[in-house]
């Protein structure tokens, strides 16, 4: 009998690790943050009128699912064209963030959500970008804004979920966006490919069934 409440435990507990670490692939998960605090990335800009042509984003901190992130635009000249300061959940970001940052991991099939308009990722597929080949998600749609309507065509890395590529147009204008760096493709600090945090919800799983077992194993002396 104390055999198979040890094989029971035993099981139990590696149906909840292989739970833990393989759920992401099972099910679109809209609040998982795909870059690291600290990661930067450039990109090369085309505006109608030539107003700025380098934009840089910087992650400053992650408090899941929200993302602290700073924008800035720069002028031809090197002159700093505008900064924003973003403060949002990665489920339900605004046009601007969305513009630049969507949950990671999704595939072709999801849906996310920006101003109450549901953006459908249409295919998946591989392209070079900031020198490294990534897996890169497409999202097309209108969405209704504050100014009138942007068009959404866009490239995001499935990962991290940040843009690799875009262009929007509105009212007549547009704007396009290309990845040229990035410091995102960086594995996270970790062991054998799993991120900390990943290891301590292993860790407390295997010290919960270490109690279980411990407490099953006083009741049978």
């Amino acid at each position: 009998m104390r055999k198979r409440i040890i094989c029971c435990l035993a099981i139990l507990s590696m149906f909840m690790i292989g739970t833990i670490v393989y759920s992401p692939a099972m099910a679109a998960n809209y609040n998982n943050v795909g870059v690291k605090m600290g990661d930067k990335a450039v990109y090369q800009v085309k505006t109608a009128g030539g107003l700025y042509n380098k934009t840089i984003i910087q992650v400053y901190s992650i408090l899941p699912p929200k993302v602290y992130l700073n924008i800035t635009r720069y002028k031809p000249e090197g002159s700093v064209y505008d900064t924003h300061w973003w403060n949002r959940s990665i489920a339900t970001w605004d046009t601007g963030m969305c513009y630049y940052l969507i949950a990671g991991s999704l595939s072709a099939g999801n849906n996310f959500t920006v101003d109450s308009t549901s953006i459908n990722i249409t295919k998946t597929e591989t392209m070079t970008a900031a020198g490294a080949s990534r897996s890169v998600n497409y999202v097309n749609g209108t969405i209704p804004y504050i100014l009138g309507l942007y068009l959404h065509d866009c490239y995001y890395d499935k990962e991290t979920g940040l843009l690799v590529k875009g262009d929007l147009s509105y009212f007549g204008s547009w704007t396009n966006q290309s990845l040229i760096s990035t410091t995102a493709w960086s594995p996270a600090a970790g062991l054998f490919g799993w991120s900390w945090t990943t290891w301590a919800i292993i860790g407390g799983a295997a010290i919960v069934t270490i109690v279980m077992l411990a407490v099953v194993l006083r009741r049978k002396h």
